[in-house]
């Protein structure tokens, strides 16, 4: 069954694929079941985040750093890289976490049609995906959402440094909140992840896919895949921006370079390229073959007509046809030998490292850039 890629048209009565990733995701279930589309939740989250960051510290925190009984206490507008990863990066993961069930969709799609009508096929291709239904899930995402939540929460109340987000509980509770959501929503997506990756791999090792290593694509026929992981790139340039944010806001607001800030930078650049080739392992493994195949093919063919030749020429009887044929032949096979082996070119490649690296690095460049230009 062909599922459009809209997100008010798509519900899991229609859609079996996106009914098996949702189903151990009560949260993700919720949101469909009240009609949330990922753009309509993302501009939810992008206006808590506004009530959060500048309501709220006007009323109950502070807009801008104050000094009260001797104490210093920074305002949110003097934190200013905050308003970035609340008001971007939070809004941008919200919707991709309800986004990303149909991307999963599509690509199952898409790869099936290269499996051709075969039904029992289909089947086993959605069996790939269940592991997502297991119910566990939801309290593994709980459990991390509320141990986060909880971390920076005794971060804010046992620091001696008062800022805008630990002046009082109400600020204390929206910090609370946020984080949770943001990553319980994180673990269902690295969840989902994961298990595209495995499916993906066995889906290619199981099943018999068509492979065309000549495709206008210029990957096999299989772009969509290349499509699909760098649409991964979205997210993890979005969560890198945060790392690039926490950078600047550690000469504003120390409590928010800890320990375990760099424990998460680092798990970030381990995974993000993994993310990237790891779905595509088998992928190459079996494009690889089927180039090997068509240059065999090719060179028996040349082997045939080259014999052709070589016969006509003892008996001094040159047919020109033959001549044109070795020729076409031998080009046939350099335009085959330059076939794709991955199902990527290097503008995926760079589009995707550029995702990764630069909203890590940018913030700290600019940072340095200002610096050196108003000493």
């Amino acid at each position: 069954m062909k599922v459009e890629n809209n997100t008010a048209q798509v519900t899991p009565s229609l859609s079996p694929y996106l009914l098996e990733i949702v189903r151990s995701d009560p949260f993700a279930r919720f949101l469909r079941r009240i009609g949330l589309s990922p753009i309509s939740f993302g501009l939810f989250v992008f206006v808590y985040g506004i009530i959060r960051n500048l309501v709220l510290p006007a009323i109950f925190g502070h807009l801008f750093t104050v000094e009260i009984d001797g104490k210093i206490i920074l305002g949110v507008l003097n934190d200013w890289p905050v308003l970035v990863n609340e008001l971007i990066m939070v809004p941008v993961v919200a919707g991709y976490y309800l986004w990303q069930p149909i991307t999963m969709q599509t690509l199952y799609d898409g790869i099936s049609e290269r499996i051709g009508p075969s039904h029992l096929a289909r089947a086993r291709a959605m069996e790939y995906i269940r592991p997502i239904r297991w119910p566990g899930w939801a309290i593994v995402a709980f459990l991390i959402a509320v141990l986060e939540a909880s971390f920076i929460h005794d971060v804010f109340l046992s620091s001696k440094v008062l800022i805008w987000e630990n002046v009082n509980i109400v600020m204390l509770a929206s910090s609370f909140l946020v984080r949770f959501v943001v990553f319980y929503m994180i673990v269902y997506i690295t969840v989902r992840q994961v298990f595209t990756i495995i499916g993906l791999n066995r889906f290619f090792s199981d099943l018999t896919v068509k492979i065309a290593p000549l495709h206008p694509d210029r990957a096999g026929g299989l772009r969509i895949l290349g499509d699909y992981v760098l649409s991964t790139g979205l997210i993890i340039g979005v969560l890198g921006l945060y790392f690039g944010m926490g950078f600047l806001r550690r000469e504003l607001n120390p409590l928010v370079i800890t320990a375990e800030f760099y424990i998460l930078l680092v798990i970030y650049f381990l995974l993000a390229p993994l993310f990237f080739f790891l779905p595509l392992l088998q992928v190459h493994r079996r494009m690889n073959e089927a180039k090997k195949v068509l240059l065999i093919e090719i060179a028996q063919q040349f082997d045939i007509e080259y014999r052709k030749l070589l016969d006509g020429l003892k008996r001094d009887q040159v047919d020109s046809n033959h001549v044109l044929r070795v020729e076409t032949i031998q080009k046939i096979y350099k335009i085959a030998e330059g076939s794709p082996e991955w199902p990527f070119n290097l503008e995926i490649v760079s589009k995707y490292t550029a995702a990764i690296v630069l909203p890590v690095l940018i913030p700290g460049i600019a940072e340095l850039i200002a610096t050196w230009l108003f000493r």
